[in-house]
């Protein structure tokens, strides 16, 4: 019974430890290091879009109308999933990775 609150203790011990750690480690982490890819946009932003051009742009890459429907006259076509029928014979799985 002894040997149980022994363990016990030192459970809670490296518990607290491991969340101190990991809790340090969160606030160190910069803002800038934390910046969001969203492909389309980088390599379109610098075409000079509209601000509108730029917005539906955003909005069809990162899909916001799948959660969050549609606007009147603002609708953005969705994008298209990969057309997968018969992969395995057109694609090189070495080229894949």
């Amino acid at each position: 019974m002894e040997r149980l609150k022994t363990l016990s203790r030192a459970g809670v011990l490296w518990l607290v430890a491991g969340s101190a750690l990991l809790t340090v480690q969160c606030l160190s982490v910069k803002a800038e290091e934390a910046v969001s890819v969203v492909p389309a946009w980088q390599r379109f932003r610098a075409a000079h879009l509209t601000s509108e051009q730029a917005g539906r742009l955003l909005i069809s890459e990162l899909n916001c109308q799948s959660c969050h429907g549609s606007y009147a006259g603002l609708t953005v076509q969705p994008r298209q999933a990969p057309i997968l029928t018969a992969a395995a014979q057109r694609l090189n799985p070495a080229h894949v990775r």
